[in-house]
């Protein structure tokens, strides 16, 4: 690689970082939807980070943004990485899409029997988003 490249890469790598820092600072102060923007700017700039990834999965999990979450911790498992519960809480994240699947799956059978069922309906709307998102 040309020297010029080397300091892009470098310099790009170091705002990737600063986005994270500041992200993981919002996070822990609760501001959700800053550090999701400031992740965002840092995938932008380091596609290549598992903490980026690591964290915004975790974000979107903690909102219940579920399919959200799986897409960010499946490129996280991806990248390299020493942390040793991402697995874990990976296996949890596809244990919860499957039952979110089974549910919505029985809520539909249910529906198809009792159409005004505003409970049913409402629960797998709320499934729906979760699985959407």
């Amino acid at each position: 690689m040309k020297e010029p490249e080397e300091r892009e890469l470098v310099k790009s790598r170091e705002r990737a970082t600063e986005f994270l820092q500041t992200a993981t600072h919002d996070y822990y102060s609760g501001n959700f939807s800053e550090a999701l923007r400031r992740l965002e700017r840092a995938k932008w700039h380091n596609p290549y980070s598992h903490s980026v990834f690591r964290l915004s999965g975790q974000i979107y999990f903690e909102q219940n943004r579920f399919r959200k979450a799986f897409d960010d911790w499946s490129r996280a498992v991806q990248l390299p990485n020493d942390d040793a519960m991402m697995s874990r809480d990976f296996d949890v994240l596809k244990k919860i899409l499957r039952y979110n699947r089974n549910e919505m799956d029985r809520l539909q059978r249910h529906l198809n029997k009792k159409p005004e069922d505003r409970i049913s309906i409402e629960q797998l709307r709320e499934l729906d988003l979760q699985m959407r998102d």
